[in-house]
């Protein structure tokens, strides 16, 4: 309860950070609550109207049947929907893909740098020979080429494809700090006590290493969905039925010389807001809780 407390009051004198708070929980529940605020349910195609296409922002729409709103804030796309609520709908994808590989990846990062750091020789050579082999080609190009062979499935074929290159991440972060634990006192104890290593790499170990793990998970937050942008603007990412960002971007960005800007910009500027509001959230917490890194920082600008 202190602690809560106490990152309560430093994020309160953080105006940036609190700024970036306020934005990524607007925008959140925004996502969470899209089928309740949206103006238009683009998930429906029965509320699109093809008469309301390429209409520019702060339009009234042709019809204001069929569930249109009062005016496209935002305007709408080449099938006459609501980019607004096309953005939240799509924030919703976004995040869920960012959420879920970040949950999956730490989780098996984790287990595999823990019992690679503790076990040592054999085990630690071969997770970490397979580590090395991933980290040797960018994840984009990984992931590129998991997803032109996995053609078929939904939504959990990105998921798994960006898990697949994500979690040597959290696996080399968990071997470096498990082999520096595993040598101080408390592990000798209870080694002597005859504990398992199994209760001894998860009971005793992983509480202490998840501090950086923590923060590694919140910067892969903002570096995942990015990732996933990417890959749905190059047309093998998300399912068509069920858009993100990055797809919206790309749907836009082929009507940008016919001079339909809005329908590319808003969603863009919509994935550059969310992306910066956790980069800055992070630098805050990664402050807070490694106050000593802050300091060296701002020593080695000063200098």
């Amino acid at each position: 309860m202190a602690r809560r407390l106490h990152l309560a009051r430093q994020l309160a004198r953080s105006h940036a950070a609190l700024a970036a708070a306020a934005v990524l929980a607007l925008m959140t529940l925004g996502a969470l609550f899209a089928p309740l605020v949206a103006p238009q349910r683009t998930d429906e195609p029965g509320a699109l109207h093809l008469a309301d296409a390429f209409k520019p922002p702060m339009s009234p729409p042709y019809d204001r049947g069929q569930g249109a709103p009062g005016v496209y804030l935002m305007g709408t796309d080449d099938q006459g929907r609501d980019v607004l609520s096309a953005i939240l709908f799509g924030l919703r994808v976004s995040l869920f893909v960012g959420f879920s590989v970040v949950i999956l990846s730490s989780i098996l990062g984790t287990l595999l740098g823990i019992v690679s750091g503790y076990a040592g020789g054999r085990v630690d050579s071969v997770i970490m020979g397979i580590a090395d082999v991933f980290l040797s080609f960018p994840s984009i190009l990984v992931a590129l080429f998991i997803l032109s062979v996995w053609r078929e499935g939904g939504m959990e074929r990105l998921v798994l494809s960006i898990v697949s290159v994500r979690w040597v991440v959290y696996a080399r972060t968990a071997r470096g700090s498990t082999l520096a634990e595993r040598e101080k006192d408390y592990i000798s104890a209870a080694r002597a006590l005859g504990q398992r290593p199994v209760r001894i790499m998860f009971g005793h170990i992983l509480p202490n290493v998840m501090s950086p793990l923590a923060i590694i998970a919140a910067v892969e937050i903002g570096m995942v969905i990015m990732l996933e942008a990417t890959l749905s603007f190059l047309g093998v990412g998300t399912p068509i039925t069920q858009p993100s960002l990055g797809m919206l971007i790309k749907n836009g960005s082929e009507d940008l010389l016919s001079g339909s800007w809005w329908i590319s910009l808003f969603p863009g500027l919509a994935l550059v807001m969310l992306v910066f509001s956790i980069n800055i959230l992070v630098d805050w917490l990664r402050d807070v809780l490694n106050p000593h890194i802050a300091a060296a920082e701002s020593a080695a600008v000063q200098a």
